[in-house]
């Protein structure tokens, strides 16, 4: 691991850094998340692969924002320093390892899981920033139609 790597993730970890991140591009600069409202998560989840063989990924931060005792929201933070064009599908893991664990019943309540990738490299970010426009490069749509019956 590069030390700017772990240099940047345990200044991320600090309550007050991780506040300030998700209010300035979040909230506008609006300090709608509070330092003490910050709460670390776990920040390795588990998979199984092709073969049925279990796989751990890793998060740089994670955080709860916790109001009252319960989790409003949980921020998945990310350093990347190479552009990584499927960089939005294999986030969409974590948040989905999370979401799992929330529709299993292992959470007390349902609550947001917010991805943030913090781009560090020298060269404009040509990555798709989410999953609509990843698929509209590759000429699909990425419409989710939803049909009650």
């Amino acid at each position: 691991m590069e030390t700017n790597d772990i240099v940047t993730k345990n200044f991320e970890s600090y309550a007050d850094v991780a506040a300030d991140i998700i209010n300035v591009l979040l909230n506008e600069g609006r300090r709608r998340v509070k330092d003490y409202e910050m709460l670390s998560a776990a920040t390795e989840s588990l998979y199984l692969d092709k073969e049925n063989g279990l796989r751990n990924q890793l998060e740089d931060v994670a955080k709860y924002h916790m109001v009252n005792g319960v989790p409003k929201v949980l921020y998945l933070f990310a350093n990347q320093t190479k552009v990584d064009k499927g960089m939005v599908l294999r986030k969409a893991g974590y948040a989905g390892g999370e979401y799992r664990r929330q529709y299993e019943k292992q959470n007390p309540s349902l609550y947001p899981v917010i991805e943030i990738v913090l781009y560090w490299g020298k060269s404009r970010w040509k990555g798709g920033c989410s999953l609509h426009r990843l698929f509209d490069e590759g000429g699909a749509t990425a419409d989710i139609i939803w049909k009650y019956v």
